[in-house]
């Protein structure tokens, strides 16, 4: 469903879910998860934002599983050029990474679970997390560089400076995640920018050359605990220390959302909007619970984040899909179905609500 300010709710595919804008805002790929006799069979088409089915790159094979997980048919990220995407999806190999185009088909790359990869803003590179390996692919030039073979681990998803010109990955040596940044060209020129107990996730700033990095205490720990920001001149900034489901940077850079627990018996999330610098609170949203859709896109927001925008592209207003406090506890009160909640991130401000759905993601450019 496409939400426009001013304008009636348009459906754009009746069974789609899963959206992801192309960067021309144009056009999206979406996720078809259909019936057909006695199997579910799922699909990956292009359709235009008007409606109309542009191209269907990907189908089930037949035999094979329809999703790579819990109600998830396909992973899908386009390149910054919106000429090929990036498509993560069950095969007869198993887990399996295809390159596509709108009228050409799928082409394999990288079979083998888990998968995680990162475009670089330039479209030359895509940088491959699969198994515990990592390579690089150069789209222009050609070929394939293997990074790190054995050890890549205790992260999930690489990430590009918006320039290109670095990029970040870890590896686990002596029993320690250590992050790694450098060029995607010259592997040598590649430095240890920190060093942690546990698992890590992290994102560069928008616009800058500091990383973001979420922490786990221990090796045996199955949350973060920790946001900081790490830079090359080896500064290490504490931005935020307790449990932390997810984070997403604003677009201009200035401000991260963090996702933590609420503090209620039961379960229930907040959103703290934090200076991006110093860690300073700026604003906490009013409780919430995630759709299960959701749940999903935090639970590997490190990739969700590269390809599927939570922030208005100005930075204003933070959408999620999910309940507030009294939603559905009784007919009266509720019709049980989550909806979109968007938060202008500043003090004192509530959810504004909006129509009934599980996920929710902005355009490249928009006007509300």
């Amino acid at each position: 469903m496409l939400l426009e300010a001013g304008q009636r709710p348009f459906t754009i595919a009746e069974s789609g879910r899963w959206p992801v804008w192309a960067p021309d805002g144009a056009r999206l790929a979406v996720s078809l998860l259909e019936w057909q006799g006695t199997e579910l069979k799922s699909r990956l088409a292009i359709v235009g934002r008007s409606g109309g089915v542009l191209g269907e790159p990907y189908a089930t094979p037949p035999g094979v599983s329809p999703l790579i997980g819990p109600g998830v048919p396909h992973y899908v990220y386009w390149s910054p050029a919106g000429s090929e995407l990036a498509v993560v999806a069950p095969s007869g190999n198993g887990l399996t990474l295809f390159i596509a185009a709108e009228d050409k088909g799928a082409t394999p790359i990288v079979a083998g679970a888990p998968i995680f990869l990162a475009w670089s803003a330039d479209g030359r590179w895509l940088l491959v997390h699969h198994e515990t390996n990592l390579d690089l692919f150069d789209r222009v030039a050609g070929g394939r560089r293997t990074i790190a073979s054995g050890n890549a681990a205790g992260f999930r998803t690489p990430a590009f400076t918006d320039d290109s010109s670095l990029m970040a990955y870890a590896v686990v040596r002596e029993s320690r995640v250590e992050v790694w940044c450098g060029p995607p060209g010259d592997r040598g020129a590649a430095e240890v920018w920190g060093r942690f107990q546990g698992s890590v996730a992290f994102a560069f700033v928008p616009g800058q050359h500091s990383l973001l990095v979420a922490a786990a205490s221990s090796p045996e720990q199955s949350f973060f605990d920790q946001l900081l920001r790490l830079d090359a001149e080896g500064e290490r900034t504490v931005l935020y220390r307790g449990a932390l489901h997810a984070f997403f940077p604003s677009p201009d850079g200035r401000r991260v959302a963090l996702v933590t627990p609420g503090h209620r018996p039961d379960g229930r999330l907040v959103v703290q909007a934090r200076d991006v610098w110093e860690g300073r609170l700026l604003a906490v949203s009013d409780w919430f619970s995630p759709s299960t859709p959701q749940t999903t896109v935090f639970a590997f927001f490190d990739q969700f984040q590269r390809s599927h925008r939570m922030w208005t592209p100005d930075g204003q207003w933070f959408a999620v899909c999910g309940f507030l406090l009294g939603d559905a506890l009784s007919p009266i009160l509720g019709d049980g179905r989550p909806r979109l909640l968007c938060w202008p991130a500043e003090r004192g401000s509530p959810w504004y609500t909006g129509e009934p759905g599980e996920l929710a993601f902005f355009p490249p450019a928009m006007t509300l």
